[in-house]
């Protein structure tokens, strides 16, 4: 045995501005990670407010809770003798930035602006956020009067700088730091840094899981040294799901790795490494050290505590090959976990979906579906907070969900809505599709909402409209078919909004509309489909 030290990376499940919420799930975190023996706990981005706070992120109230919240983890008991790293908004020269704050025993060691940004794809945070540009360099940040009571510092420092404790050194990128090209841990390898965190905020897209594994392995494996990697999950206010995935990796193999797709709002991955490993990897490869010798350094912050310790006899632990899913799987449940994320939180008492038979309505209630399996699958495996999410939700206070069918038939209401011009194969589909899923299901015919409509326009111009099979113009063929969607689509409102109400239930249903729902203009997955995103 060398010099083994155990880590913990924690996946969250984050509400936006749900302080009071996400400090209890930090707690709680804190708390798993020092039953299990880690001196060094990394959370994901911005868990202290949230990731998708918005247009929030410029109100000052903002930054004020997040430093509630980090004085009333300075002043826990929980997070005595073991190293948090915690990330929240920071203003610092009337300038915006997203950061780490890194603190130990009442004591802020470091705050860690974010130096990359990511402002692709579905990520705007150039909009709320500064990079901090200032390489290797840090400034001293005027703590607010509530944590300099605590903390009995005036100042701590802020910038890119690095940990150096008794016997390792630490450093920080965030989130899309792993992504760009020049990637903070090259520096930060070469300046002799061993521990590699990554507090991220990373949403979900095909293939995703996957990439991400081969950047880290990647790293270490160029570098040599400890990644730590945490993320969010949920659907956190915004119009994306978080798919969880923490990760530690040592020179070039995973170690452990959280779930992707899981209900836990807490999940803490914990892993013992030994640095003695990193040393003799990195010292084998001579133009690695020769790069190295003349490197720019890092400012160190010294920090008196050890990571290691001769106490703990727990060996190191083996590589593990990451589970990494099928297109089809990710499919099937990334889609189901925002899904049911949303409608938690939402106080709606389900779903509502106007299934036609054809795909893509029968693709919207198929995830429904899997939502429900999952649902299931965690209720048996004694997820308490999902149970009562489901009891609530249901309005069912001693109710237990024992198979997925029968939880569809309280949360899915599915409803055929025919024309005279639809064919019986549709109706079918539908049919047996509500059957096999267990939805609660209608069918009804909507000539008479077409057909008033129709009338209004005939009453008003004297001109009737007809189909092109019985004469009419491609213009009328077209208005008349659309005039039986946008039917569709009214009804499907109405239906959503009151078949809980004539059934005296309490609450509503969403009303997923498949062509608007896959094309992010409703309860919007756009991050399923969009597979150019990278993290």
């Amino acid at each position: 045995m060398g010099r083994t030290v155990t880590l913990a990376a924690c996946t969250l499940n984050q509400w936006a501005m749900d302080f009071e919420g996400n400090l209890a799930r930090i707690l709680k975190s804190i708390e798993i990670a020092k039953e299990k023996g880690a001196s060094y706990r990394l959370g994901p981005e911005l868990e202290i407010c949230g990731y998708g706070c918005s247009d929030h992120f410029y109100e000052s109230d903002t930054c004020l809770h997040s430093w509630q919240v980090l004085a009333e983890l300075l002043k826990s008991p929980i997070t005595r003798e073991i190293i948090c790293d915690v990330g929240m908004p920071v203003m610092h020269k009337n300038v915006r930035y997203n950061c780490r704050i890194i603190f130990l025993n009442r004591k802020i060691l470091l705050i860690k602006p974010k130096t990359d940004m990511a402002n692709h794809g579905n990520y705007r945070e150039l909009r709320w956020f500064t990079a901090w540009a200032k390489h290797q360099i840090i400034e001293e940040y005027y703590l607010p009067r509530m944590i300099a009571k605590i903390t009995n510092q005036t100042t701590v420092p802020i910038g890119d700088a690095v940990l150096s404790t008794r016997d390792t050194c630490i450093g920080s990128e965030v989130c899309e730091g792993l992504w760009t090209a020049n990637s903070p841990h090259i520096a930060m390898c070469l300046d002799g840094v061993e521990i590699f965190t990554n507090g991220s905020g990373s949403y979900h897209q095909l293939r995703k899981g996957h990439t991400l594994v081969d950047l880290i392995k990647s790293c270490t494996m160029k570098c040599g040294g400890i990644y730590m990697y945490s993320n969010l999950r949920g659907c956190d206010g915004e119009r994306a799901y978080y798919y969880g995935g923490s990760t530690i990796a040592l020179n070039g193999d995973i170690i452990t790795r959280g779930e992707e797709f899981s209900l836990q709002d807490v999940e803490v991955v914990v892993t013992t490494v030994d640095l003695e490993d990193v040393r003799a990897y990195r010292a084998h490869v001579s133009s690695t050290s020769q790069q190295a010798s003349r490197a720019k350094p890092f400012p160190r912050i010294e920090v008196d505590f050890s990571l290691s310790s001769l106490l703990n006899n727990v060996p190191a632990m083996p590589p593990v090959p990451p589970r990494l899913y099928s297109p089809e799987e990710e499919i099937a449940m990334g889609p189901a976990c925002w899904l049911w994320d949303y409608l938690r939180r939402s106080g709606q008492a389900g779903f509502f979906i106007a299934l036609s038979g054809g795909i893509d309505s029968s693709s919207t209630a198929c995830i429904v579906a899997s939502m429900c399996r999952i649902v299931c699958k965690a209720v048996n495996e004694g997820n308490e907070q999902v149970l009562s999410d489901v009891r609530r939700i249901a309005n069912e206070p001693s109710y237990t969900p024992t198979n997925p069918t029968e939880l569809a038939g309280r949360l899915l209401v599915t409803c055929y809505m025919g024309t005279k011009n639809s064919s019986i194969s549709t109706y079918t589909h539908a049919k047996n599709l509500a059957e096999q899923i267990g939805s609660h299901h209608f069918a009804v015919t909507i000539d008479q909402s077409v057909q008033s409509s129709v009338e209004i326009f005939t009453n008003a111009t004297g001109k009737s409209p007809a189909f092109k099979v019985h004469g009419g113009s491609w213009r009328e063929n077209l208005a008349l078919q659309n005039i039986q969607a946008r039917s569709r689509m009214v009804l499907s409102y109405l239906f959503a909004q009151l078949t809980m109400w004539s059934e005296d239930k309490p609450g509503g249903c969403w009303s997923l509309e498949p062509p608007m729902w896959m094309n992010g203009e409703n309860l919007s997955t756009s991050w399923f489909y969009d597979l150019s995103d990278r993290s």
